[in-house]
């Protein structure tokens, strides 16, 4: 899974150079840690979640500490846009898809 996350990490931080309006990224510090035991997500703006084995109560109250945060403004999931949504209840839109594959997975 860290292999993983680090190749999409590559990706994504691509992707965002080669974007005029996101070319001006300068710094990017990745966390990792119990995310259950957050109380909130400030001062995050981005939100990045290897979410496919993350089960339904956890990712409902990552929604609520993202709806409920004041500086998260981007959501990055394994998971399909729908769910995100319409299931789990974040606050967010879609900007971008990326495809990814793994065997025995459902991530989209």
């Amino acid at each position: 899974r860290v292999f993983l996350a680090n190749v999409i990490l590559k990706m994504l931080v691509k992707k965002a150079r080669s974007n005029p309006d996101l070319n001006t990224i300068t710094n990017i510090s990745v966390q990792h840690g119990d995310i259950s035991e957050a109380l909130c997500l400030d001062p995050f703006t981005h939100v990045w979640m290897f979410d496919v084995a993350f089960e339904e109560e956890l990712i409902h109250k990552i929604a609520e500490l993202f709806n409920n945060s004041t500086t998260t403004r981007y959501l990055i999931s394994c998971e399909r846009p729908g769910l995100i949504t319409n299931v789990y209840g974040f606050d967010v839109k879609l900007l971008e898809q990326l495809p990814t594959s793994m065997h025995s997975s459902g991530e989209g």
